[in-house]
């Protein structure tokens, strides 16, 4: 987000009223960051979603590597995998897309042979 905003990290640091060095640690993930520091640096991104902020700040508000079940993996599995079932953990929708799927409906043999007779346009 600082560097979106075009900011370096000493003016990221002075939006946040922080040292550079604590800027460093909390890009390089060790360190977190709260949610006053967060959206002092957001005002500063032309273009940022309030939601977006505010799953931010929910995010951090979590407990990381809290009792979710993914703790028990703490240094045995990369942290990227860890980071992806705790953010899984809490979901509360799916959306996809696939250019290939073919609903269920359509998968007969009448679809099938109007498709590949006809081609796809």
């Amino acid at each position: 987000m600082r560097e979106r905003a075009g900011l370096t990290v000493g003016e990221g640091a002075a939006v946040m009223g922080m040292r550079q060095g604590h800027i460093s640690a909390v890009e390089s993930g060790p360190t977190g960051l709260s949610s006053e520091r967060l959206r002092a640096l957001a005002s500063k991104v032309d273009g940022v979603n309030s939601t977006y902020v505010d799953a931010l700040v929910a995010l951090g508000q979590g407990n990381r590597q809290g009792d979710g079940w993914w703790a028990a993996y703490q240094g045995r599995i990369k942290q990227v995998l860890l980071d992806a079932a705790e953010l899984d953990a809490g979901a509360v929708q799916l959306c996809t897309y696939d250019s290939t799927f073919i609903p269920v409906l359509l998968q007969t043999r009448g679809y099938a042979t109007a498709a590949f007779e006809r081609g796809y346009t």
